[in-house]
């Protein structure tokens, strides 16, 4: 600690400009808040010139990428499932992954039942496009097989014959790919503002721009599709970025490197040589779980304590905010993330518990109801969750729906939905029969 701390007093002297952290994506608001020090990009205010890196190997950023080509801006998208009777999936298994997938699941089975009387009885309608099996294309009504490269064209023509201004079909469809597409096109037509369109995060971020268009141009948009703050605590392309921080170690303008969670030297593109450029940093810290092919190749390892035996908090999909509370005893005397900041950043050292209380104490949510800390965090403690705190879709769908996808009205349609009565979890659509 003492050769880390000696080095970063040295930078804090140059105000950071050597410095660098790499992390992994993180949705932690203590944790965020110690990196930032209330300045974006820069991991503590004493360090104004210092840069913070996030890279996950499983995350490709598209979703967030394809709502900045459709909106201008990063936003987290939202479904309500409970309100959708049609439903196409563009290589998006939402029923088995994503953070949100436990309430999705619940949402679609609950719409799923069979409603009404042998005359009109109605259940919503699945339409699963994919290029490889998934637990949703099981659930699926009806669906498509398509290569993982064929899916935005896919998209593009479903727009094309929706007739979304602007849209324009580039690719040659088989016959019983443009029957599928024709189908598909009259249900969500029929289905207007009740109807959801969404894209995997496998997909490029144009097909995700072309689902937040579809369901513009439908009005999805505040009923079925809500829009939020995004997620990310930096949302951007994390390889661009993470490319930057190896070049600036080949150029040896890397003095001091945090590494704190993750495997980089494992993870990262082959491309990018990370572990041949990490050896161009003359002081390399890496806290982690494991003594790893990265920790191996710092100069300081540190054990991190598992978060089941530390404090913190952390935010759901939709922003709602739960305290990690201990489950067991300390194992091997490592310390949180969050503990080791504190002490590198010339902090008193303090345990876990007081650094997530000091920060709510001056975050607590004025939506949760309770003016006393003291009683909303031990109510917060009780239910395993901060009342108040989730993201409020309203302005951001507002702002959305008003502003940037200059789309034609949806057509009036004289044709009326068709119900028909099923016993079975199934709701085939007789025009693909």
């Amino acid at each position: 600690m003492v050769a880390i701390r000696s080095a970063l007093d040295a930078q804090r002297r140059k105000q950071g400009a050597g410095l660098r952290v790499l992390t992994e994506a993180i949705n932690l608001p203590t944790l965020i808040d110690q990196l930032t020090g209330k300045r974006d990009g820069a991991p503590h205010g004493e360090f104004p010139e210092a840069r913070w890196y996030e890279y996950e190997p499983t995350q490709s950023g598209w979703a967030l990428e394809g709502a900045r080509l459709a909106f201008g801006t990063y936003v987290n998208t939202a479904y309500q499932f409970e309100k959708a009777d049609v439903v196409l999936s563009l290589d998006a298994d939402f029923l088995s992954r994503g953070p949100a997938r436990l309430r999705y699941v619940r949402e679609f089975t609950n719409k799923r039942r069979v409603r009404g009387n042998a005359d009109r009885a109605t259940m919503n309608r699945l339409y699963v496009v994919e290029c490889m099996p998934s637990l949703t294309g099981v659930a699926a009504d009806h669906r498509l097989p398509l290569r993982a490269g064929e899916i935005e064209g896919f998209a593009r023509a479903l727009a094309v014959e929706l007739g979304v201004e602007g849209a324009r079909a580039t690719a040659r469809l088989a016959d019983p790919v443009r029957r599928w597409i024709a189908a598909v096109a009259k249900e969500l037509h029929h289905h207007a503002g009740a109807s959801i369109v969404l894209a995997g995060d496998g997909q490029p971020p144009l097909v995700h721009a072309l689902s937040h268009a579809i369901n513009h141009f439908l009005g999805n948009v505040g009923r079925t599709v809500l829009y939020t703050d995004p997620m990310a605590a930096r949302p951007g392309d994390q390889i661009t970025k993470l490319r930057e921080l190896v070049q600036d170690m080949g150029a040896g303008r890397v003095e001091v490197l945090l590494i704190l969670g993750g495997n980089p030297v494992f993870t990262t593109p082959a491309d990018l040589e990370f572990e041949r450029h990490l050896q161009r940093v003359p002081l390399r810290v890496h806290v982690g779980l494991y003594q790893d092919e990265t920790a191996v190749q710092c100069h300081w390892h540190v054990p991190e304590a598992h978060y089941l035996e530390s404090w913190g908090d952390v935010r759901a999909y939709d922003g709602t905010v739960s305290i990690i509370q201990p489950l067991i005893a300390p194992l091997y005397g490592g310390r949180s993330t969050s503990e080791l900041l504190a002490a590198l950043f010339g902090e008193a050292e303090r345990p876990g518990y007081e650094i997530v209380r000091a920060y709510w104490r001056e975050h607590w949510p004025t939506e949760s109801g309770s003016g006393d800390f003291e009683r909303g965090w031990e109510k917060a403690l009780h239910d395993g969750m901060m009342a108040g705190s989730a993201f409020d879709p309203g302005s951001e769908v507002s702002r959305l729906k008003a502003e940037p996808l200059n789309y034609s009205l949806l057509a009036e349609l004289n044709t009326k939905p068709r119900t028909t009565y099923l016993a079975a979890l199934r709701n085939p659509n007789p025009e693909l029969e």
